[in-house]
């Protein structure tokens, strides 16, 4: 007996707390589209030189997701049988039975599945699980397993090891378990405003509070916006002092994905009506093409240690900020321009009304306020 939960391949897949989201609603046909283009603009980047999406709801709890059930349990509320470790396979079993994904965090040191980094660490790192097949004991799963976001099998006897023996590292949130269920009927339309006011906040490098109240309770010594690539920069400083240090290619990951959501954005806007200048498409897909450059570049890196690469790398940086930070202000300038010869100047924030909010519908006429 066998059951599979439908996934597909996420529009972004940097890290698994977006991905697996994104995963099972690329399964269920566009309609989350214009709700993702709506998001996803701004990035940060930390202390520890991580990039990432900035988002209310990554923090690993993917609550603010309006197109899913989400549910938050304690792992020992999850497992029935305590005293057997393979209670938490039945339990499982049984959620995806009632049409839940159920997403967690394991310790990768145990799946063979996993990356030998993984193998060598006791390491927590999330797993969605969307199937399970009892003839061959064992779950679908879906991870950054190498590098790249992919839908492998786990033997049962692997999972419940990794289950078993506690990691030491990335255990922030270890003892949860989400279950997630697609939400059925729910329509969010393209929301213009949040995106002029996040392409505002990017070049402004201003930490997205606007429309994202929650951030400021979790965001925390992050730069965001145009200043990443300052922090890029010096981030590869330190690397050319310090050649015996491997690079974190998921910077660059990251980075290309940012473009590459950009220019689905851009795209849409321009098949609804919201932008029309094709120079705009044209250039963005130029800094798609320099940012998969720089991903290219760092995993080259990483195999060959050639220092000139990274040098080089290093010199590239900030003519690539300049270049969008022109490109985002016309841009910002342009879709202003054309959709304030409406009747619905309040879309735009040019009266300062922040707690409007104007969607794009399917018709591609405007109307409608947000209940965000």
């Amino acid at each position: 007996m066998k059951k599979l939960l439908p996934v597909n391949q996420p529009l972004i897949s940097s890290y698994p707390y977006y991905a697996g989201p994104l995963a099972i609603l690329a399964s269920r046909g566009n309609h989350y589209i214009p709700w993702v283009l709506s998001n996803f603009i701004q990035l940060s980047l930390d202390n520890d030189y991580k990039l990432d999406f900035f988002q209310p709801w990554i923090t690993w709890k993917p609550y603010e997701c309006p197109f899913l059930d989400v549910q938050i349990i304690n792992r020992d509320v999850f497992s029935r049988q305590q005293e057997q470790p393979s209670g938490i396979v039945e339990e499982i079993i049984n959620a995806i039975d009632r049409g839940y994904y159920v997403y967690l965090k394991v310790n990768h040191r145990y799946l063979s599945i996993s990356s030998n980094w993984y193998q060598q660490i006791d390491n927590a790192h999330e797993l969605l699980i969307y199937g399970y097949c009892k003839v061959s004991e064992s779950f679908q799963v879906a991870d950054n397993f190498g590098g790249k976001y992919d839908f492998k099998s786990c033997p049962f006897d692997e999972f419940i090891q990794s289950c078993t023996f506690p990691p030491s590292f990335n255990i922030d949130h270890y003892n949860k378990i989400i279950l997630m269920k697609p939400l059925e009927n729910v329509f969010l339309g393209f929301d213009l405003l949040r995106v002029i006011d996040s392409l505002r906040d990017y070049l402004e490098s201003r930490t997205t509070e606007i429309r994202n109240d929650l951030s400021i309770n979790w965001a925390r010594n992050i730069v965001v916006g145009i200043r990443i690539y300052q922090k890029i920069e010096e981030y590869i400083e330190s690397l050319i002092e310090q050649p015996d240090k491997k690079l974190d290619h998921r910077i660059f990951h990251v980075l290309w994905e940012h473009k590459c959501c950009m220019t689905r954005r851009i795209e849409y806007m321009r098949e609804n009506g919201l932008l029309t200048d094709e120079i705009i498409l044209i250039q963005q897909k130029e800094l798609e093409t320099k940012a998969l450059l720089f991903r290219n570049h760092a995993l080259k890196y990483n195999i060959t240690e050639d220092i000139r690469i990274i040098k080089k790398m290093l010199k590239e940086v900030n003519p690539f900020a300049i270049q969008e930070a022109n490109l985002i202000s016309h841009m910002v300038e342009h879709i202003c321009d054309i959709n304030s010869k409406t009747d619905y100047e309040h879309i735009l924030g040019t009266d300062l009304d922040y707690n409007s909010c104007w969607f794009l519908a399917k018709s591609g006429k405007p109307g409608g306020k947000s209940n965000t």
